[in-house]
């Protein structure tokens, strides 16, 4: 890695350009603009997500974060090195 030390205190898997971390419920505005972004959603065959509120997405968040399993599921959201959210979804909601 150029230079930098691996951290995995807080990273499940962490690469030269990006990094896995668990979902924190501090994500959720992020994941909610990212369930309003279609194209993305089919490509990875989330389904089509209703609008709703970052409030509800919070409550909803809980049985994922800190990388719970849920619904068959474990969410990551993936950041560049410097923190900034890359790309952060959840599966589609039954």
């Amino acid at each position: 890695m150029s230079g930098s030390e691996l951290d995995y205190s807080r990273y499940f898997w962490q690469g030269d350009s990006v990094r896995l971390r668990p979902l924190s419920i501090d994500d959720a505005e992020h994941v909610f603009a990212a369930s309003l972004d279609s194209p993305s959603r089919q490509l990875l065959q989330l389904g089509i997500e209703l609008p709703t509120s970052v409030e509800e997405l919070r409550t909803s968040l809980l049985k994922w974060v800190g990388c719970k399993e849920a619904d068959g599921a474990v969410v990551f959201t993936v950041e560049n090195l410097e923190g900034e959210i890359v790309r952060g979804d959840l599966p589609a909601q039954p």
